[in-house]
């Protein structure tokens, strides 16, 4: 495989599994995400808080990995309805023929150029 598509797989592979395993790595790590500190604001980064503290005094790398928790199961969600319906349309307009098929890609070519118009 390619050096240059395996790397960036293989980064983003890993960043979704530290997602996945915020909580476990939370408890590893005996970090509370939602409890404020207000002794320890503002902290720099250090091997207790990675990417240090913010103004309440929350590990920034835990919260961090919960943030991408939920933005990858809106993705995640997003691609595979975006999968689901082209699927379906390319099915349908596949079984059809004909004027049905036209009519499904000329609509979807519609939808693919919308973007580009404004």
């Amino acid at each position: 495989m390619n050096r240059r598509i395996l790397i960036p797989a293989f980064l983003l592979g890993l960043l979704a599994a530290l997602a996945a395993g915020a909580g476990l790595l939370e408890h590893l790590l005996s970090i509370e995400s939602n409890t404020a500190d207000l002794a320890g604001r503002f902290l720099p980064p250090s091997p207790a808080h990675f990417f240090g503290t913010d103004e309440l005094g929350r590990d920034i790398f835990i919260r961090l990995l919960y943030g991408g928790q939920v933005s990858l199961g809106v993705g995640l969600t997003a691609a595979l309805a975006a999968a689901a319906i082209g699927a379906t349309v390319g099915m349908v307009a596949g079984y059809s023929g004909g004027k049905t098929d036209a009519l499904l890609m000329r609509l979807t070519d519609l939808l693919i150029a919308l973007p580009l118009l404004p």
